[in-house]
């Protein structure tokens, strides 16, 4: 297998995926067909509750961690979902790019798979191909150990076992080789930046075994990086930094007798997948900060940890009132501002679309005054921890 497969572990973290915002090729379409992936209401739970599920698992769909859930469980490890995008650093990831607002959640400051795996002691690789005949060659000769790899389909990361039998957690078929080739997707980088290519994820075999109190540690000095990085990637705002460039663009002074249809729906798109996904992340956050509470033993640990989960739960609650307030071109989720088809809109529809946005700005406002707070908490256990074990 290392004549055929290429290792990437030297590629760099902090970038976004080369492919567009929802990009699928019209071959992908018609052979996966555009799956639809199920999601639980972003706009509150049945019962009127924002809690996460008790198991853990309730946190929508992100098919990288879903298949990489599946791939543990393989290999006889049961992780809850909510874990894993603790471990992972995705539960506590912010990202805000206003030149072009849905691509925020398909932004990484460091590749959320190696990040699971390294804490969780197993081997893992991210290998790379420059052909995609390179590349299916290389998947076969993997598959003859039985084993399944994590590829990338457009924006999509299914776990395709031995025969091309393709899992994603709403659809599982089967492919041909030629089809195969056609859905996988070449991309500068898996998840983080790299080379052009085609790549596949492998998990290898646990060769450590990490204490509970080590891997929550090491998640929480991760959270607390993400959530206090200085700096930007790929002209994204990170972290308590989002918050406040998300504000200001919302807030920005625009004429609307200027404004384009195609600007207009860039901004609204925000409020489709990458405002979900920051809805479910922050959930996952607040359930893997209460699961914490198994393995810290203090007072003042303990204390520190229920003030992280009471502040994450009013980020998730302001971020779902976000949600209800701003602009969406997607009518299904519950906001109160649509945009309209392009032949109604105006310059009076454009103001009231500007009222949206300015009225959506003060609850995030809101949210990232209790992200800072939940982040001071965060950073209290990590201190708490390290003077407890010197």
């Amino acid at each position: 297998m290392a004549a055929l497969i290429k290792d990437a572990n030297t590629t760099m973290s902090g970038t976004s995926l080369a492919i567009p915002w929802g990009a699928w090729r019209t071959t992908e379409a018609s052979l996966w067909g555009r799956v639809k992936q199920q999601t639980s209401s972003m706009l509150g739970r049945p019962d009127g509750s924002s809690a996460p599920e008790a198991d853990g698992n309730d946190f929508g769909t992100l098919s990288y961690m879903d298949s990489y859930q599946r791939y543990l469980a393989l290999k006889g490890d049961e992780r809850p979902k909510g874990y894993l995008l603790g471990v992972s650093g995705e539960a506590f990831k912010f990202f805000y790019d206003r030149a072009n607002p849905p691509r925020s959640a398909w932004v990484y400051l460091h590749n959320p798979l190696r990040a699971c795996s390294a804490s969780l002691g197993y081997n893992h690789n991210i290998h790379f191909f420059e052909t995609a005949e390179e590349a299916l060659a290389a998947l076969e000769q993997h598959h003859e150990s039985g084993d399944p790899a994590i590829l990338q389909f457009g924006d999509t990361y299914p776990l395709v076992y031995p025969g091309f039998k393709t899992w994603l957690p709403t659809y599982e078929t089967s492919v041909t080789r030629a089809e195969l080739a056609k859905l996988w997707t070449p991309a500068e980088g898996f998840l983080e930046l790299g080379l052009f290519g085609y790549y596949m994820f492998t998990l290898g075999e646990r060769d450590r075994d990490p204490k509970a109190t080590e891997i929550y540690h090491g998640s929480f000095r991760r959270a607390d990086k993400i959530a206090r990085a200085e700096r930007q990637v790929r002209g994204c705002y990170i972290g308590t930094q989002a918050f406040d460039a998300m504000v200001n663009a919302l807030r920005a002074k625009r004429a609307p007798e200027r404004m384009t249809y195609s600007e207009l729906t860039r901004i609204a798109e925000w409020n489709t997948l990458a405002a979900e996904m920051l809805v479910e992340n922050r959930r996952a956050a607040t359930w893997f900060m209460q699961s914490s509470t198994a393995v810290y033993e203090t007072d003042d640990e303990r204390e520190a940890i229920r003030n992280a989960v009471k502040y994450y739960e009013r980020v998730v609650k302001a971020f779902e009132l976000t949600r209800e307030r701003h602009p969406t071109t997607d009518p299904t989720i519950g906001a109160k501002y649509v945009l309209p088809s392009e032949s109604e809109v105006d310059v009076r529809e454009t103001k009231k679309f500007l009222t949206a946005l300015r009225n959506a700005s003060k609850v995030l406002e809101r949210a990232g005054e209790s992200e800072y707070k939940a982040t001071n908490a965060v950073r209290s256990v990590i201190s708490i921890s390290e003077k407890t074990r010197m």
